[in-house]
């Protein structure tokens, strides 16, 4: 069943989650690379200072959430343009941060070395880590705090204990900048956001009617597309029907094109009204409509369905101003095969309803296509 107009964020939500991951997914490789150089660097200053086994764990730990983090980006590299795929993969992808996160907390916390001078490094090198991972997270507040927020955390602590004045002067710049890191995440997710946001309305202009709320041509071509390829894949049974209004043309030449457009409205929303849950009402253009029907049981279950469509225009249209009028339809019927395409399906449905308009007495109602 059509569904009313989504809510206003619904969909620029999805579209926001889809970019967030996007952007997680292009700056995985450029992450690992430079995450396990930076490991592999301070692995090699504190040899002398923590025990080897040690580090080559920590070093092992951080290399296998780096791993999982690309096995997680080659799967989402084949699913970049489903949006719901997408958007599925970001609590994976803000786990995996958080992963990243404790491995670099796990350096100050439990890798610490006793020098002052290596203390230095281990700091540095958390705020470079922490600088260049906001390239990659800063879309997804929550992924950029999972992954800062606990080694800084962590050093903040050491820091704070040391009895080197230079240090505890370290643990407050520490707060500072991953305070100022932060707060440059929230402002380009909500940029992020905003893009999302704005994109997802034009979308949402180019596949709905503007007159009806009903999806258009192209948005109903997309929504069989789905249809078709998850019927072919489970071999489920799909039917498309075209409808005609009749009589719909003397309603613009007498009373005017407001006319015409209020009886459009009208029919869009019986139509609404009368679908069962799953299908898609869609106007294809002028006084043309379309529905998908998805899961159909059967001949009988088209029959109901086109039936109750049929039903909802026994009542006359009310026009503007007063009067109204009666508008019947010509319904095509055609049913997928396993070869079929979203064009040659709309095609053989269109030809059936072209059909049924040279065959108005059958008692159905509609003319079905050929098998």
């Amino acid at each position: 069943m059509n569904a009313p107009p989504p809510a206003e964020h619904a969909a620029p939500r999805a579209d926001s989650a889809a970019d967030n991951v996007r952007t997680l997914l292009a700056a995985a490789p450029m992450a690992a690379t430079g995450s396990m150089f930076a490991a592999l660097a301070v692995s090699w200053l504190l040899r002398a200072q923590v025990a080897p086994a040690r580090l080559a764990a920590w070093v092992l730990a951080l290399a296998l959430v780096h791993a999982a983090r690309l096995a997680l980006a080659r799967h989402g590299r084949r699913h970049l343009r489903d949006e719901t795929a997408l958007a599925a993969l970001r609590p994976a992808l803000r786990a995996s941060a958080l992963a990243q996160g404790l491995c670099w907390a796990a350096l100050p916390a439990l890798l610490w070395p006793p020098s002052v001078s290596a203390q230095l490094f281990i700091g540095i090198v958390i705020a470079s880590i922490g600088g260049s991972a906001m390239v990659e997270l800063a879309a997804d507040m929550l992924a950029a705090a999972a992954f800062i927020v606990p080694p800084t955390l962590a050093l903040v602590v050491q820091y704070a204990q040391s009895p080197e004045p230079l240090l505890r002067a370290m643990s407050v710049l520490g707060v500072a900048n991953t305070s100022y890191l932060l707060l440059a995440s929230y402002r380009t997710h909500r940029m992020v956001s905003r893009v999302a946001r704005q994109r997802a309305h034009a979308t949402e202009r180019a596949l709905v009617d503007a007159l009806t709320a009903l999806p258009n041509r192209a948005g109903f071509r997309a929504r069989l597309a789905e249809a078709l390829a998850r019927a072919q894949r489970h071999g489920r049974p799909l039917a498309l029907a075209y409808l005609d209004l009749n009589d719909f043309k003397p309603v613009n030449d007498r009373h005017g094109h407001a006319a015409g457009d209020a009886v459009l409205c009208e029919v869009a929303q019986r139509w609404r009204d009368a679908c069962r849950g799953g299908d898609v009402v869609a106007r294809i253009g002028g006084d043309e409509f379309a529905l998908l029907l998805a899961d159909v049981a059967g001949i009988d279950d088209a029959a109901q369905a086109l039936t109750r469509l049929r039903a909802a225009l026994e009542a006359p249209c009310t026009l503007p101003g007063g009067g109204s009028a009666r508008i019947g339809v010509t319904i095509g019927l055609a049913w997928a095969r396993a070869e079929d395409d979203p064009d040659s399906l709309m095609q053989r449905a269109d030809h059936a309803m072209y059909l049924g308009k040279q065959h108005k007495d059958d008692p159905r109602g509609w003319w079905e296509s050929a098998a």
